[in-house]
């Protein structure tokens, strides 16, 4: 092998290296960015959402939970039932979205916690009287979702949520 064969051979092998290099950066640099919008996309959207849901069920409810009594008017007034499967859909919908990987279940559970948890708590006879009469599977990701926030509370499992790969 001459001098610039084997030059040629350590110039390529440099070159290939460089290139290892640069695609492990934009790999890491697009997994940040992802990352990094995926948190975004959370706040924004669930932030939304919750301040919207609150101001419904707080105005409407206020900070206790559903009595029988409650339940019971609410079933017989087909708007008020509409308005409360309405709000109890969209955390419905954040719950599919945090468990399919769509909304960061960290940064959820650092914004709202304990106001989805008690929000669960406070609705939880109305969605047992749901499941009787409409579906046995309603609401089962909003109260996943409240379960699994309340035992990360009660065992103090540690929060994350910055952005990792970045």
């Amino acid at each position: 092998m001459s001098k610039f064969e084997i030059i040629s051979t350590i110039l390529a092998a440099i070159g290939i290296f460089a290139t290892i290099y640069n695609l492990q950066l934009f790999v890491r640099a697009s997994r940040a960015d992802h990352e990094r919008r995926r948190k975004q996309a959370t706040i924004e959207y669930a932030g939304q959402l919750l301040r919207e849901a609150r101001m419904k069920i707080d105005v409407r409810y206020r900070f206790q939970a559903l009595t029988s009594e409650d339940i019971n008017k609410v079933m017989s007034n087909p708007e008020e039932e509409a308005e409360l499967r309405n709000i109890l859909g969209v955390f419905e919908h954040l719950a599919v979205g945090v468990h399919a990987g769509v909304y960061d279940r960290d940064i959820l559970y650092r914004m709202s916690a304990t106001y989805i948890i008690s929000i669960f708590q406070r609705v939880k006879a109305y969605i047992d009287v749901a499941r009787e009469k409409f579906s046995p599977n309603a609401f089962t990701e909003f109260e996943r979702l409240a379960t699994e926030f309340k035992s990360r509370k009660e065992n103090a499992i540690s929060v994350k949520g910055d952005i990792e790969y970045s």
